[in-house]
């Protein structure tokens, strides 16, 4: 087993030459094992070791005759060793987790100290092969995605697994091979536990249908992580493609692009932004992701709220995901205009002229910047806004209607640039989207007495 130890080692790169190793050992056979494992294999992976123990405070005096087995296991091989005891059930009361959850907190932030404390780089943990089995069942029947579904990482940023492979039979075997006692934790039998529910109900169930079905899981596991992977690098690519700007706190996406992708994809896209800015994908969920994915295209503005304080906004054309309530950023403006006149609009950098002119013999529009309408027809009090949701348009040469939205995305105008596009109205009818298209019903006809020239440019 221990070859089999120092390939898994080796395949992920656990380790380096002259890393302070941080051992976590309850007193179990896996930690046992890893314990042991280590120490003989530390003079050729040139490692330190200490070890941590954490007292959960849950089984009374038998938590108590861990720690002593613990500490006696270090002793024989030398190992220093670092005990704390700590109130799980008042923990998980205070916080309202459950007793499994504030267990796994409470260790982890143990060794998280520890690892500081000691300048150690590296946190080993005896999670083994059967362990990873359980928890992608666990995950299934609970519900899970193509993440969740990889099990236990091997390696995680700096906690590493090095039993990840061996089976809990291998680790029995070598415990008793090398005469190494472990203490049995009568907790790890009450199944209105979920994992020794899955354990002891229902994976002796799914043997009676495949008597190898830990190993089909495994293989399935491995494949999935190839699957992933490749998924994962599309997906990088796609959120660096369709993010706008990024803060610490928070990150806008482009909805355009992001609606470009499968639904696939797009989710996972999803999933890495709020993990961005969350630092985690912790109570996160299905239906949160697929609620954002189905209020992507609305045009309407929306609001979504996540678990532990994250806020998801869109516009139609800007997503936004923010641990705080963002300030509003989009522009706004609305102005009147005289014909004949003009106004500046700053937040733009523009400005649109308004003047009256006979009508020409021969009229020739060539100049996206420039456009003729029917002065009769809009009258000479306009207004040039910054557009608003539900705009539409009869866009001249296209037949009937078209939303505002679905013609600036046609036109390519990009989403940081959307609310700067001055809107010229006459009698609450859009005139004009300057610089792109005039409106079909204010175009110059036979009938046309004069001729009003808009104009917009830079000051």
């Amino acid at each position: 087993m221990e070859r089999k130890v120092l390939e898994t080692i080796k395949k992920y790169e656990m380790f380096s030459p002259g890393d302070r190793v941080i051992a976590g050992v309850s007193g179990g056979p896996d930690s046992a094992a890893l314990l042991f494992v280590l120490s003989r294999l530390s003079k050729e992976l040139k490692l330190s070791l200490h070890v941590a123990h954490l007292d959960h405070m849950i089984r009374g005096k038998a938590s108590k005759e861990d720690m002593k087995h613990v500490i006696q296991m270090t002793k024989k091989l030398n190992v220093p060793i670092t005990c704390k005891e700590f109130d799980v059930k008042s923990f998980a009361k205070k916080e309202k987790l459950s007793l499994e959850d504030a267990a796994r907190r409470a260790r982890y932030s143990f060794f998280e100290d520890l690892l500081k404390e000691t300048s150690a780089s590296t946190i080993a943990l005896g999670h083994n092969f059967d362990d990873n089995v359980e928890t992608v069942l666990m995950r299934l029947v609970t519900g899970t995605g193509t993440r969740g579904l990889l099990g236990i990482p091997p390696k995680r940023g700096r906690i590493v697994r090095p039993l990840i492979e061996c089976s809990r039979d291998e680790i029995e075997t070598y415990c008793r091979k090398h005469k190494l006692k472990w203490r049995v934790d009568k907790s790890n039998f009450d199944t209105k536990f979920l994992r020794n529910k899955v354990r002891h109900k229902l994976i002796p169930v799914l043997k009676t249908i495949n008597p190898n079905v830990r190993t089909a899981v495994g293989q399935a596991i491995e494949l999935l992580h190839s699957d992933y992977d490749y998924l994962m690098d599309i997906s990088t690519k796609a959120l660096h493609g369709a993010t706008i700007k990024k803060t610490d706190g928070s990150i806008k996406l482009d909805i355009d692009k992001l609606l470009m992708y499968p639904d696939s994809i797009r989710r996972y896209v999803l999933r890495a932004a709020i993990e961005d800015v969350k630092g985690n994908l912790e109570n996160v969920t299905f239906n949160h992701i697929n609620d954002i994915s189905v209020k992507l295209p609305d045009d309407e503005s929306w609001e979504l709220h996540l678990p532990n304080g994250i806020f998801v906004f869109g516009n139609g054309d800007c997503l936004a995901i923010s641990a705080s309530r963002p300030k509003e950023e989009y522009v706004r403006f609305e102005h009147e205009l005289k014909v004949p006149g003009s106004v500046r609009i700053k937040d733009a950098q523009l400005e649109l002229k308004a003047e009256v002119s006979e009508v020409p013999k021969k009229l020739k529009i060539n100049d996206k910047n420039v456009a003729y309408v029917d002065l009769g027809k809009t009258g000479q009090n306009l207004i040039v806004r910054s557009r608003r949701v539900g705009d539409r348009f009869s866009p001249f040469g296209i037949p009937g209607s078209k939303k505002l939205s679905d013609f600036l995305i046609d036109e390519k105008v990009s989403s940081d640039k959307k609310d700067k596009v001055p809107i010229v109205e006459a009698k609450g009818n859009i005139v004009w989207v300057a610089g792109h298209r005039a409106d079909d019903r204010f175009k110059v006809t036979k009938d046309t007495k004069k001729i009003l020239r808009l104009t917009l440019g830079a000051f």
